[in-house]
Protein backbone atom coordinates (compact mmCIF):
# COMPACT_ATOMS: atom_id res chain seq x y z
CA UNK A 1 0.00 0.00 0.00
CA UNK A 2 2.99 2.02 0.86
CA UNK A 3 3.98 2.02 -3.33
CA UNK A 4 -0.04 3.01 -3.89
CA UNK A 5 0.53 6.14 -1.74
CA UNK A 6 3.74 6.94 -3.03
CA UNK A 7 3.16 7.07 -6.09
CA UNK A 8 -0.46 8.52 -5.75
CA UNK A 9 1.25 11.86 -3.73
CA UNK A 10 3.79 11.65 -6.66
CA UNK A 11 1.10 12.52 -9.74
CA UNK A 12 -2.56 12.03 -8.87
CA UNK A 13 -3.42 11.10 -13.03
CA UNK A 14 -0.82 8.35 -13.12
CA UNK A 15 -0.47 7.14 -9.92
CA UNK A 16 -2.27 4.07 -9.38
CA UNK A 17 -1.13 3.09 -12.89
CA UNK A 18 2.99 3.53 -11.88
CA UNK A 19 2.54 1.57 -8.87
CA UNK A 20 0.74 -1.31 -10.54
CA UNK A 21 3.95 -1.37 -13.01
CA UNK A 22 6.50 -1.03 -9.54
CA UNK A 23 4.30 -3.64 -8.19
CA UNK A 24 4.66 -5.91 -11.55
CA UNK A 25 8.19 -5.07 -11.82
CA UNK A 26 8.76 -6.21 -8.47
CA UNK A 27 7.11 -9.11 -8.59
CA UNK A 28 4.26 -7.96 -6.23
CA UNK A 29 0.89 -9.66 -7.32
CA UNK A 30 2.86 -9.96 -10.47
CA UNK A 31 0.49 -12.63 -12.38
CA UNK A 32 -2.31 -11.41 -11.00
CA UNK A 33 -1.52 -7.60 -12.10
CA UNK A 34 -0.28 -8.56 -15.47
CA UNK A 35 -3.20 -10.09 -16.11
CA UNK A 36 -5.84 -7.63 -14.71
CA UNK A 37 -4.19 -4.44 -14.52
CA UNK A 38 -6.84 -2.16 -17.10
CA UNK A 39 -9.59 -3.94 -15.24
CA UNK A 40 -9.00 -2.95 -11.92
CA UNK A 41 -7.43 0.85 -12.54
CA UNK A 42 -11.10 1.24 -14.64
CA UNK A 43 -13.47 -0.22 -11.26
CA UNK A 44 -11.33 1.96 -9.61
CA UNK A 45 -11.76 5.13 -11.52
CA UNK A 46 -15.66 4.27 -12.18
CA UNK A 47 -16.22 4.40 -8.42
CA UNK A 48 -17.26 0.27 -8.18
CA UNK A 49 -18.52 -0.42 -4.84
CA UNK A 50 -15.35 -1.66 -2.42
CA UNK A 51 -17.39 -4.85 -2.24
CA UNK A 52 -17.98 -5.55 -5.73
CA UNK A 53 -13.70 -5.05 -6.78
CA UNK A 54 -12.71 -6.97 -3.81
CA UNK A 55 -15.35 -9.99 -5.02
CA UNK A 56 -13.67 -9.59 -8.41
CA UNK A 57 -10.14 -9.62 -7.29
CA UNK A 58 -9.92 -11.62 -4.59
CA UNK A 59 -8.23 -8.74 -2.68
CA UNK A 60 -9.26 -7.48 0.92
CA UNK A 61 -11.63 -4.56 1.10
CA UNK A 62 -8.50 -2.85 3.03
CA UNK A 63 -6.96 -2.86 -0.28
CA UNK A 64 -9.23 -1.64 -2.01
CA UNK A 65 -10.81 0.99 0.57
CA UNK A 66 -7.01 2.36 0.69
CA UNK A 67 -6.42 2.15 -3.22
CA UNK A 68 -9.90 4.45 -3.96
CA UNK A 69 -9.71 6.85 -1.12
CA UNK A 70 -6.17 7.60 -2.72
CA UNK A 71 -7.47 8.65 -5.79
Amino acid sequence: MEIVRRHVAADKDTGFKRAIEECVKNGILKEYLGRKTQEVMNMLKDKVSIDAVSKYTGLPSEVIRTLKEKH
